[in-house]
């Protein structure tokens, strides 16, 4: 059996996460897995604390490279996010695939055995892939926003509009429906062998929503006022 661990949304280097305090808990589960999947917006290149979008790319590489040498036992793919798909960003993991040779990448999906890994930001509505690319492009040349702004976001996250208005929304029969629209959009004959879906996006965690035939399972997030789902799985013959 393959014995993973999945993950989303830590948003690394944001003034708002807490990762610090939730690492701890995924490299404990790493040392029992053969495979971890980072299912997007891992780190935020748009909201980073540190001097600029390169500068935050070159210690986002940096950390997934010695996560490697942490544990050179266990496979690591990468799903991009909104957050993390920058054309740069993009760039640096093709070039630490050539260094890492237990590491890979996806733009949106990952299917492995009878699961699909997606960060789910196609839950907005309806898309395909071309719709998916068209919601992403201000994160594709992503520019880091200034003391003003995160300022502004803060107050939004002390007042809980941020917490609250995702619940309201992304209830988990709205997220399956459209997830699973939008993977039988893009690849038919591998969503119809899909019976688990992993997805991230909207902080809101679940576990095991049984929708269309399918169980459907979100990590939530390691910001404040939210809650870290990390999630462990079984697939398959390894």
């Amino acid at each position: 059996m393959i014995k993973g661990a999945v993950v989303s949304d830590l948003h690394m280097f944001a003034g708002r996460t807490r990762a610090e305090y939730v690492l701890p808990h995924l490299h404990g589960a790493l040392s029992e897995c053969d495979l971890l999947v980072l299912n997007g917006d891992i780190f935020d290149l748009r909201w980073t604390t540190l001097s600029s979008v390169p500068a935050t790319i070159k210690e986002a590489v940096a950390w997934l490279e010695d996560l490697t040498l942490q544990f050179p036992h266990c496979r690591i793919h990468y799903v991009q996010g909104n957050h993390d798909c920058s054309q740069s960003f993009s760039a640096a993991l093709d070039t630490l695939v050539t260094r890492a040779p237990g590491f890979s990448w996806h733009a949106d999906c990952f299917y492995l055995e009878n699961a699909a890994f997606l960060h789910g930001d196609c839950v907005h509505r309806k898309v395909s892939a071309r719709g998916l690319s068209a919601y992403r492009k201000p994160w594709k040349d992503v520019r880091k926003r200034g003391r003003a702004a995160n300022a502004c976001y803060r107050a939004l996250m002390r007042s809980g509009i941020v917490e609250a208005a995702p619940r309201l929304y992304f209830r988990p029969e709205r997220m399956a429906r459209r997830i699973m629209s939008y993977l039988d959009r893009n690849d038919h004959a591998a969503a119809s062998a899909v019976e688990h879906v992993f997805v991230g996006h909207t902080h809101v965690p679940f576990h095991d929503f049984s929708y269309g035939g399918r169980r459907f399972h979100n990590t939530g997030c390691a910001l404040f006022r939210h809650r870290f789902n990390l999630i462990r799985f079984e697939l398959g013959e390894a």
